[in-house]
């Protein structure tokens, strides 16, 4: 491997210490892989291989040992959902993968058709000096199409509003979190 990442994720305001951490060596040779594990990792390099970008440049074969050995011992697909998180970014820096009970809940499963996520964190905007519009827009991910568009309304409603009822005529810059943007905003 070429390299090990080691984190803690910590919520709120405060310190976490870690004392008396030690790493050992996983024998993972002990429990032979299913082969309802192995298809499902065979599956995933078949269908990541096709579309991938600079297939040229990728060392397919050390890509698939590495999942292999990080899977090794798998007894169900789910088993093997580690090793392809950590194999597909080195396919492409871009990518990443979502384990299925995640990709269900962005999806919006559970939610009825006339239902919005009630999860979701909405923009929120002030003026500043009367001339510049102030937008934080929180992260956001979902492929409910219904909270998709709450989403992008409540956005565009929010930028109409200062830009339109609070923004005096002249006034034309828009800043957004985290990034800034010059001149006026809109989403389409």
């Amino acid at each position: 491997m070429d390299s090990i990442r080691i984190g803690c994720f910590l919520g709120g305001e405060g310190e976490a210490w870690f004392d008396d951490v030690y790493l050992s060596r996983l024998d993972s040779g002990k429990k032979k892989m299913r082969k309802v594990a192995k298809k499902y990792l065979k599956k995933f390099f078949t269908q990541v291989k096709r579309p991938a970008l600079d297939t040229k440049k990728t060392d397919w074969k050390i890509l698939k040992e590495t999942a292999f050995e990080l899977a090794a011992g798998a007894q169900t697909p789910a088993d093997v959902h580690d090793a392809i998180a950590y194999v597909l970014p080195k396919i492409n820096v871009h990518s990443f993968f979502i384990k299925p009970q995640r990709a269900s809940s962005l999806a919006g499963d559970g939610l009825g058709d006339d239902e919005v996520d009630p999860n979701i964190v909405f923009a929120t905007g002030h003026l500043i000096d009367n001339s510049i519009a102030y937008l934080t827009v929180p992260e956001f991910g979902s492929g409910h199409q219904l909270t998709q568009r709450a989403y992008a309304d409540s956005l565009q409603r929010l930028i109409a509003f200062l830009d339109t009822e609070k923004l005096p005529a002249g006034s034309s810059t828009c800043a957004v979190t985290p990034a800034v943007i010059a001149g006026r905003c809109w989403l389409a």
